[in-house]
């Protein structure tokens, strides 16, 4: 039988990659102002293929959030099992 605790880590593993994974997609998908010398002005300027990873880090935010949710349901499921069933076993034994 798995362990709660095991569930109650992982879920807070993954709820702590989502920032990780959100600021890393937003840092390289935002576009930066550049000075150019030509026209004496700025200019934004984006890395190839921002916007794509702009989304993909968005979706892999949410699949993280709802991987860590359930982690969390797991973990609570299993410890709510795990004290009706100690209350069972003392009930038993009496």
């Amino acid at each position: 039988m798995a362990k709660p605790l095991a569930w109650a880590g992982s879920s807070a593993l993954l709820l702590l990659l989502v920032p990780v994974v959100y600021g890393g997609s937003m840092a390289y998908g935002a576009s930066f102002l550049v000075w150019d010398e030509q026209y004496s002005t700025y200019f934004y300027d984006e890395r190839p293929g921002g916007f794509v990873v702009i989304v993909a880090g968005l979706m892999a935010s949410v699949v993280l959030t709802l991987l860590a949710v359930g982690a969390a349901i797991r973990a609570v499921v299993l410890l709510v099992r795990r004290s009706r069933s100690r209350g069972r076993e003392a009930t038993a034994r009496a």
